[in-house]
């Protein structure tokens, strides 16, 4: 009896392939073995997601399967159906779903390399038919087996896939495929962690009562979602009990947190106050740890799995609890295909395992506590926060740099409190960009469509965006006029004013540009803390260190950068910028926050300054409410990509076509140049999508998106 395996692979393809396979292999070929299929021309892995005894209908040649890579499957049934539902949610492909679910060392990779047949080309028949382009590419084959893609690198101006089918069909070249297995390895075994006998009075009566009732959730083994709105100690207690309690039904853990310093903190805390075996996966291990943190999860050697939105895909079957910690981050939302928000994924994941799911923040996401508060289950445990003195000094009119009265605070901080300060800046180098005196010209990146910032350190002009550097030159590269510095003024130039004012002071930058390497950030947060270090001076980059000591005074600058991007979130952003690094400031009676802006009474920067979350959230609802955006709509944003602008405009027109002659009870924004509509070489035009609901949502966009030819990328905001 024939058997059918249907089978996904990593590409933006919606569609699955079914392939023949031997009867006696059905028993191997259980969902989740990965399998070697040959599509086209290449040789690609794909990931089996079904195996039957029925023919496919359809006509259509059914092709063997190549080659078995795998002797057990690496993806549980439930897994399957995870990453689906996910894969679906978002209109991504389920193969590349799957895909980024494997650590990197364990994903099968293959290629093609063409080789010279050099008894074939000793013919003289062979030798009188070669024109100049074959000579020369055979040339190069006799050296070396190479892919077509190198090839194609080094002759950019022949056909060279034509080229290699002719000499292929002469017998002058052969196909070698190479096929790199995943290491199988082996699982270490886990000694045991001795926990440290302790007492716990790190929760009061109503953190207490919150975490029992909880906890009766979790015995039950019922799904439930909870949105945890307390200060961070608080949560990290509650997190500890739940984790305690769940441990001892036997049930597994997943917890997903924003950075990864964060991650092996908690992991930390979890062996020693708990005892549990805790894996933690992150992009920083190298690739054996992480394919040895991802073995001892599948093995069931460890029960808890930590890291950013990547853990989402941890190998835990028999889920009892989901945590995602500082909700509100921006980073658990992945643009990148497969595009994902870790977030909505967790959702997910905690409801097809009957998981209690506890969102938690001290500064909740608008759209997510929006949509807690309609389902009942929130628990406000905030209180009221000790700011201290809290100054907003407007920037509008003012001509200084620095303001006076900050470097009056700083100065008295400096000398009577002796007191180390904390000074932010949002914006990275010297100036956002440089302009002609003379002609206005701007210097801009020649792959993305921004101006280059402008590095004074290292005298050099630098892309944020693909890395593009160029040295810094005073003459106008159009007509030589004098280069100026102009619009928005940088981290650097905040130094060196710092350095002008307080001359004596050691003053020290905490940025990706001055602070490269992991042990040099560590050195310099070590010196801040032992008060080597008079003004620690840093970006967003600092700010979101987690072990960074909290100061008495901390000084903003320009928090409302983020205020100018054309997205509907940029004023969360902004306000979950300010209250990041208001995390940092000592609570105590005589602390001090100055904060520097031109928007002085915004709804994102007064109400954050002053810690009160209800004016912003309030404020931030009602605009959503008015506009139609999430969480009161649903809404896509679909990015088309292409070097040839004019290919990437029909396909857009022709999707916005179809979007509206199908459904007109969707609205259709765009098509329209993205804010950056070159990035990387690649021309971007983005569409938006909105529709009270998600299903109708999906439905508009499915049909469209399978005609899709080119490279896209869909995000979904809810």
């Amino acid at each position: 009896m024939s058997v059918y395996a249907e089978v996904v692979f990593a590409l933006p393809l919606d569609q699955s392939y079914s392939y023949r396979v031997p009867e006696d292999m059905a028993a191997g070929l259980m969902v989740g073995v990965r399998v070697l299929a040959p599509l086209g021309r290449r040789c690609l892995t794909g990931y089996v997601i079904k195996v039957r005894h029925r023919r496919p209908v359809g006509s259509f040649e059914l092709k063997a399967l190549q080659e078995i890579l795998d002797e057990k499957p690496v993806f549980s049934p439930e897994f399957l159906k995870f990453t689906q539902r996910l894969a679906d949610w978002y209109h991504a492909s389920w193969g590349e779903v799957l895909k980024a679910a494997l650590p990197p060392s364990l994903v099968v990779r293959s290629r093609i390399r063409y080789a010279l047949r050099k008894e074939a080309l000793d013919t003289e028949k062979n030798q009188a038919r070669l024109t100049a382009e074959e000579r020369e590419l055979l040339e190069l084959l006799g050296k070396k087996a190479y892919t077509e893609r190198y090839i194609r690198r080094r002759f950019p101006q022949q056909d060279v896939p034509a080229l290699l089918k002719r000499l292929e069909k002469r017998g002058l070249v052969t196909r070698q495929r190479e096929i790199k297995k995943a290491s199988v390895g082996r699982v270490e075994a886990v000694a045991p962690t001795v926990s440290q006998l302790e007492l716990d009075f790190s929760l009061d009566r109503d953190a207490l009562q919150a975490a029992r009732a909880m906890g009766s959730a979790l015995s039950r083994n019922e799904h439930r979602a909870v949105y945890l709105h307390a200060a961070a100690g608080t949560r990290q207690a509650i997190y500890l009990y739940l984790l305690k309690q769940n441990s001892g039904l036997r049930r597994r853990a997943l917890v997903l947190v924003p950075e990864i310093a964060q991650s092996e903190g908690l992991r930390r805390d979890l062996e020693l106050k708990l005892g549990e075996s805790v894996a933690v996966l992150h992009s920083r291990l190298t690739p054996s740890q992480r394919a040895a943190q991802w073995r001892k999860l599948r093995s069931g050697q460890a029960h808890v799995a930590i890291g950013p939105r990547s853990a989402l895909f941890a190998p835990l079957d028999d889920l009892g609890l989901v945590i995602v910690d500082e909700e509100q981050d921006g980073s658990f939302f992945q643009k990148e295909a497969p595009s994902f928000d870790a977030r909505r994924g967790a959702l997910i994941r905690a409801q097809m395992s009957g998981a209690l799911l506890v969102y938690g923040s001290g500064w909740p996401a608008v759209e997510t506590l929006h949509r807690a508060h309609k389902g009942g289950d929130v628990v406000h445990l905030t209180g009221r926060l000790q700011m201290g003195y809290v100054e907003i000094l407007d920037d509008s009119r003012s001509r200084s740099l620095i303001a006076g009265r900050i470097i009056e605070r700083i100065r008295r901080r400096l000398e009577f409190k002796q007191e180390p300060v904390l000074v932010f800046c949002s914006r990275r180098g010297y100036a956002s960009f440089l302009r002609c005196s003379r002609c206005r010209h701007i210097a801009r990146c020649p792959n993305c469509d921004v101006t280059l910032p402008y590095h004074k350190k290292d005298g050099r002009l630098l892309c944020h965006y693909c890395g593009h550097g160029q040295a810094f030159s005073p003459d106008c590269l159009e007509c030589g006029g004098r280069m100026i510095a102009s619009r928005g003024p940088g981290i650097e130039v905040i130094a060196e004013e710092l350095r002008r004012n307080f001359p004596t002071r050691r003053i020290v930058s905490f940025d990706p540009d001055a602070a490269i390497q992991s042990t040099d950030r560590e050195r310099i947060l070590d010196d801040f803390e032992q008060g080597r270090i008079d003004i620690l001076l840093g970006t967003p980059f600092l700010a979101h260190r987690h072990n960074l000591p909290p100061a008495g005074l901390v000084a903003v600058f320009h928090p409302e950068t983020a205020l100018g991007a054309p997205d509907f979130q940029a004023g969360q952003r902004a306000a979950q910028n300010l209250r990041q690094v208001i995390r940092h400031l000592a609570h105590a009676r005589d602390s001090e926050l100055l904060v520097q802006t031109e928007f002085p009474w915004h709804h994102c920067i007064r109400p954050v300054a002053f810690g009160r979350f209800e004016d912003y959230y309030d404020q931030e609802l009602q605009y959503r409410r008015t506009l139609g955006y999430p969480p009161f709509s649903y809404m896509a944003e679909i990015v088309f990509q292409g070097e040839n602008l004019r290919s990437l405009a029909n396909w857009t027109r022709n999707f916005s076509r179809q979007l509206d002659e199908a459904h007109a009870d969707v609205e259709v924004l765009g098509p329209a140049l993205a804010p950056m509509s070159r990035i990387r070489g690649r021309n971007r035009v983005q569409m938006f999508v909105k529709s009270a609901r998600k299903s109708r949502l999906d439905q508009a966009l499915r049909s469209p998106l399978s005609r899709v030819k080119g490279r896209r990328s869909v995000h979904i905001f809810s």
